[in-house]
This record gives C-alpha cells, structure tokens and sequence, in this order.
C-alpha cells in the first residue's frame, strides 16, 4: 500500500468550476424515494430517522441511529464519483461511504469515514478479520459545520483511489488487496442532524 496526500485551501473546498476528469455518466441519483434500491433505510431503532425530497435527498436524525442506504445503481468497479452534500450547523454523525468491495479471493473492502463532527474524513481499509486501517492521513473539510456545500470526488481506477475536494486532489493511494465492484451507498449512524445530499454521480473513468 502507499499513499500520497496534499492539502487544500478551505476556499477549495465549495462547488468546483473542475474536479477529476470523467467519462460518460453511468449513473445519476434521483432526488424522490425512488432513488433507493429496495426502499427507504429501516432506521435502528424505527422512528429514528427520517427522510425527505425535493431540491436534495434529505437524512434527518431525530435521535441516536443506524442504517445502511444503497442506491439504485450498478455494482461499480472503475469509475468517477461525485458527490454535493451539505450537513445542518450543530449535526452530529459520521457516514462511512462504499468504495470498494471485495473481488474474488479478496476478504476486505474499503470505504470512506466522513465525521461531520470532526470536520474530517479518513478512507480505510477494513479486512473482514482484524480492525480497520487508515490508508492516508485524515483529511480536514472545514466548513462542514457551518452548513457549507461540499463537493467531493473519487476516482477508482484499478488499484488506484484518489480523492477531491472542490477542484484540488487532496489524497492518492494504491491498493491492492480489495478491488472489486460495489453498489453506491453508505452506512451512517450518529445522534442527531440533517445531511442534505444534492447531487451525486457515478461516471466511467477516461
């Protein structure tokens, strides 16, 4: 495994005018309950979260929760993501998003840990025996908790994954114990709050 990883000004961190390059879209959320694949999240425990529609995909907590969303997509093994979210100031939850699964003979999948909280994200290997290791250093997202849009990219291309806030790459790695295929979706859980995901795409690399 190794890693590269630069830092970006917070004044990168909004809507870019240029993220990673991308091919052709392959997939484009639906912003109504059609969007998930076998219906809304059954949050744990039930009644612990809610969900709404209209200009966003909007996951409110209304109290300690649990659940795992996956979207009406494809399994995906190469590709461009892009996601445009916003949190309400004051949320407090952290959302681990599906990057990769595990292709054959593989016993492991990585994902990325967004803890609004923190203002922070760390993307992590997770073997299915043995705990969870960060693959670069925890990168910073100020303004997450001001309510600010954030714009975030990955790239997944063989057994290469790089990340983008705004229009500046801010973490490369290579890895090549898991590289197999995964359907877009996350897993959240925390105490309260509101996530407001506005846009998000899944294209083919170039």
């Amino acid at each position: 495994m190794a890693y590269a990883i630069s830092r970006a000004s917070p004044g990168t961190f909004g809507l870019a005018s240029a993220g990673p390059a991308h091919g052709s879209l392959i997939y484009d959320a639906h912003l109504s309950k059609s969007t998930w694949a076998e219906g809304e999240p059954s949050p744990d425990p039930a009644g612990s979260a809610a969900f709404g529609y209209g200009s966003a995909i909007d996951i409110r907590l209304d109290k300690d929760s649990a659940f795992s969303g996956e979207f009406d997509a494809p399994a995906l093994k190469n590709y461009v993501a892009h996601l445009v979210f916003r949190v309400d100031p004051g949320s407090d939850f952290e959302i681990d998003w599906h990057v990769r699964g595990a292709g054959p003979n593989e016993k492991a999948e990585v994902f990325l840990d967004i803890e609004v909280a923190q203002e922070a994200m760390t993307l992590y290997f997770s073997p299915y025996e043995g705990d969870n290791q960060a693959m670069a250093a925890t990168i910073p997202v100020p303004g997450l908790q001001s309510g600010r849009t954030i714009d975030l990219g990955l790239v997944v291309n063989g057994t290469s994954i790089s990340m983008y806030l705004g229009d500046r790459r801010v973490a490369q790695v290579t890895e090549s114990r898991s590289t197999g295929a995964t359907t877009p979706g996350f897993y959240l859980n925390g105490k309260s709050g509101t996530m407001h995901i506005q846009s998000l795409r899944y294209y083919a690399v170039p």
